[in-house]
């Protein structure tokens, strides 16, 4: 996303070449063309929306397929978040809070897997 949104305030007209030669030719060019800079940065920065816009399409859809693997459809018309709530409120019969027994869940998985929450 960084280099995305630095690319986003590029102009071309401020670029550098390792040779001037190169730079000449390509501002001539460019200089020649209809709209000359300002057409270009435009159409870059038309290129670069249509990059993020596939991006987020991407991470959008790899992100339902997550959730869907977390928190999966259920069919049995129970609310799963709404369970998983209500047990986190009440007690157990021998009075451990459900949060504390999920905090040690939380704390296993830390230490199985290295991934914090």
């Amino acid at each position: 996303m960084a280099l995305a949104e630095h690319l986003s305030t590029v102009r071309l007209e401020e670029a550098h070449a390792s040779e001037q030669s190169d730079k000449d030719m390509i501002f001539k060019l460019v200089d020649s063309m209809p709209g000359g800079f300002d057409a270009i940065n435009q159409f870059v920065r038309h290129i670069i929306s249509s990059a993020l816009r596939v991006m987020k399409g991407k991470f959008d859809n790899d992100f339902q397929v997550v959730l869907n693997k977390i928190e999966p459809e259920d069919k049995s018309g129970t609310s799963l978040p709404k369970l998983a709530d209500a047990r986190l409120t009440s007690k157990d019969k021998g009075g451990t809070t459900m949060p504390k027994v999920a905090n040690a869940v939380l704390a296993n998985m830390r230490l199985s897997t290295g991934f914090r929450l």
